[in-house]
């Protein structure tokens, strides 16, 4: 068989999780777990043939109001030699899944399994805004650091964030500035969302009713200072 039925879906799923038991299984395909106000996992992303699948380690905030799990900071399987990206067929995976996950578990920018520290969180979000190709997604990279931050406590740290994405935003041409309302707004706007520390315990906690996260395993973000 060529292409996942439910079925297939379901063994390819369980077999992840068997390579990553500090994950669970959101819906079929796709493996996560919550670490403090952050979601991480694994999403086996089908190919557009539906007879491949390609895995990709990814976070979401729930700091941020959205209809759905975001897959922010996504880093896919690469060939260690290429750096190509990996597709997994459905007839090969009984066979190949093994080192897939194993190839994957080394590459993530993040542990997934124990406890995560935020200084090690910040540091992944910061090596990712870095990317070619990402200069104008940078202020939303900085939006969850500094949220991130602030939902710790860590207010001196969640206040140079947003200085440090104010750096980021200088650099880009007007027109583009304006797409985020430009600078004075984007500072006043984090500055609001990372003074009140209870509003952003809420709001974590009605994202994950409202994505339906309660069931997946949960671990402790240390909220160690950066």
């Amino acid at each position: 068989m060529s292409k996942p039925t439910r079925a297939v879906k379901k063994q390819i799923t369980a077999d992840w999780l068997g390579m990553f038991p500090g994950l669970g299984a959101y819906e079929p395909m796709h493996l996560l777990r919550r670490v403090g106000p952050l979601v991480e996992g694994l999403v086996l992303d089908r190919t557009s043939s539906n007879d491949e699948y390609r895995p990709a380690f990814h976070v979401h905030s729930l700091l941020r109001v959205f209809p759905a799990v975001m897959l922010a900071m996504s880093h896919p399987l690469l060939r260690e030699a290429t750096h190509a990206r990996v597709s997994v067929s459905v007839l090969r995976h009984p066979t190949y899944y093994v080192e897939a996950a194993t190839t994957l578990k080394r590459q993530s920018p993040l542990a997934l399994e124990g406890s995560l520290r935020l200084t090690d969180v910040i540091a992944a979000y910061r090596r990712f805004s870095e990317r070619a190709g990402l200069h104008y997604d940078a202020h939303s990279l900085y939006e969850d650091m500094a949220a991130i931050s602030a939902w710790c406590g860590s207010t001196t740290l969640s206040h140079s964030l947003v200085e440090e994405g104010v750096s980021k935003l200088e650099a880009w041409p007007e027109n583009v500035r304006r797409q985020v309302g430009g600078i004075d707004a984007w500072r006043g706007q984090m500055l609001t969302t990372i003074s009140n520390r209870r509003a952003l315990i809420d709001m974590a906690q009605s994202q994950i009713e409202a994505l339906k996260l309660g069931s997946i395993p949960v671990a402790e973000l240390v909220c160690d200072e950066s």
